[in-house]
């Protein structure tokens, strides 16, 4: 299994930001799931931080935003259908500011990794660099980009470009 999961991390936007050593690493923390049409992957709650990426199917992604003051924020929705799509951004969002949804559109295969167990604090950091640039972008493409990304985030370091 853990090749299998490893295989899985290569081909997806997230992996393509690692090294072999730490594709490992971010494995050792992977498990393949199954998800029927219309089934829950992510609630807008924000309670599971676990992070997914899409191996094959569709998976509608929804993204909520509000901002003090009203100056940006809204809602957008977002096909996932490409193998190698990261999604899933508690850990990172301040749940007052963004939430996120997904769910299976059909039976869906997903790589889910159980980052809260992650103690390698390097590969943490680049797969949480990497999610946060993959939401900013959501957001561009949406049309619901915030202003500062930093203060929707639970991000503690200063975020450049």
């Amino acid at each position: 299994m853990p090749g299998r999961v490893i295989q899985g991390l290569r081909g997806s936007r997230l992996g393509a930001v690692l090294n072999e050593d730490e594709l490992h690493v971010l494995a050792a923390h992977g498990r393949f799931e199954r998800r029927e049409a219309r089934e829950p992957i992510v609630a807008a709650d924000g309670c599971d931080e676990r992070m997914f990426v899409l191996q094959d199917g569709a998976v509608e992604l929804g993204v909520s935003m509000w901002s003090e003051g009203g100056h940006c924020g809204g809602d957008a929705n977002f096909m996932l259908d490409r193998p190698g799509e990261p999604f899933g951004w508690a850990r990172w969002v301040r749940p007052d500011r963004i939430a996120v949804m997904a769910r299976a559109v059909e039976g869906v295969t997903l790589l889910a990794l159980d980052i809260e167990h992650l103690d390698n604090s390097a590969v943490l950091l680049k797969v949480s660099q990497r999610m946060v640039q993959l939401l900013y972008a959501r957001l561009q493409e949406g049309g619901v980009c915030p202003p500062d990304v930093q203060g929707l985030l639970r991000w503690q370091q200063p975020l450049h470009a």
